[in-house]
């Protein structure tokens, strides 16, 4: 028996079934999760996001952050009273929702506040501070990588 044209194109078809089939079985096994299990709720509320970026932009707000022998030091600066503000840090993990924290911010006369090291596992986070002078809310995003 010759193999012949008819052949190879069953072979292929064959192919490009099982290979589809495979993928979706593995996929099957990956996990999915939402971001946040409120997600749809706080889409609703997104506008107020934008509000607040663009109070922080107002005032020349900008995240710096470094990593020094205790750990690692989150800066702010721009125009406004840095021993004033109450507001949060949060360090989001976009590939695992374990490894989310969230940090009071309590920031020095300087703007700085310190880190423990032991907070933060290796990987890209995403710092996202919200915080308010007593007047209006701000809020900033900056993509880190924590090594």
């Amino acid at each position: 028996m010759r193999f012949t044209w008819e052949h190879a194109t069953w072979t292929v078809v064959v192919l490009i079934v099982v290979t589809g089939i495979g993928t979706f079985i593995l996929s099957l096994g990956e996990r999915t999760e939402l971001v946040t299990d409120d997600y749809y709720a706080r889409e609703l509320a997104f506008q107020e996001q934008i509000d607040k970026i663009e109070n922080a932009q107002s005032i020349n707000a900008k995240i710096g952050w470094s990593q020094n022998s205790g750990g690692y030091q989150f800066s702010m600066t721009g125009d406004f009273d840095h021993t004033q503000v109450k507001g949060r840090i949060v360090f989001f993990r976009p590939s695992s929702r374990e490894l989310d924290t969230q940090y009071p911010l309590n920031l020095d006369s300087n703007g700085v506040q310190n880190v423990p090291l032991e907070l933060l596992k290796p990987g890209r986070y995403q710092i996202q501070a919200s915080w308010n002078d007593g007047i209006k809310d701000f809020y900033l995003e900056k993509n880190i990588f924590v090594q």
